[in-house]
Parts: C-alpha cells; structure tokens; sequence
C-alpha cells in the first residue's frame, strides 16, 4: 500500500510533463524536459484528466503572475504620479507620465464597469 501523498511513476510522469510544458516553448522541448518521449507526451495531451490538470497548473502560473504585476504597480504607479508633478523633470517625461496615468485611470475604470455589468448579467439582474 502506498503512502498517503506518494505517487506512482505515471502520476509523476505527468506531473513533470505539465511542469516541461509550463517551462519550455516547444512540445518537444518539453517531453526532453520531462524526461517523457514526444508520443507520451501526445499520449497525456489527449487525456481529458491530463488537460484539466495542466489548465488548472496554467491559471496558478498566470493567477501568480498576474498578483506579481498588481503587487509591482503599486509602486510604478507611484513612479508615474512623481515624473508627473516633478517640476525639474523634463516636460515630455511629465506629460507622458499624466497621459500613462490617465489612460490606466480610464482602462481601470472601464474594466471596473465590466466587471459590474457581468456580474449583473450572471446573476440574471439586469
């Protein structure tokens, strides 16, 4: 009897085939990663379980990335807002600035009223 947690040699197969299809550009390059032939690696691909388990592992990865960049624009935010009312800094660089800030005001905005909107549409509310 295994041990609660431990995996068996398919099981981690397939694991380190979504972690070479996450990390490398090619399928190929990907199977060479896993250490899984190109036909394995097809194999998985076709297999409904396989497919749910590696897009569940790509919307971590981009739920990741995507928390990385909210965390960082704080700060770039930060970096725009000073250029913008920083009377030495060249005019050029403080009105790119107020446009960056004000096309990501708009952009937020809009996707704000998106969101609204869906989620009045999903609900069945209009």
């Amino acid at each position: 009897m295994k041990a609660p947690g431990s995996q068996n040699g398919k099981e981690r197969q397939k694991e380190l085939a979504i972690q070479g299809l996450l990390l490398q550009p090619t399928i190929e390059l990907a199977a060479e990663y896993s250490g899984v032939s190109k036909a394995t690696l097809y194999r998985f691909l076709a297999q409904e379980d396989f497919q749910r388990l590696y897009k569940e592992a790509k919307q971590k990865l981009l739920e990741a990335a995507v928390n990385k960049l909210g965390a960082a624009s704080a700060g770039a935010v930060d970096v725009l807002v000073l250029i913008a009312h920083d009377a030495a800094s060249p005019q050029a660089c403080r009105v790119s600035a107020a446009r960056a800030i004000l096309q990501l005001a708009i952009s937020a905005g809009a996707i704000a009223d998106l969101e609204t909107r869906l989620a009045l549409l999903e609900s069945g509310a209009e």
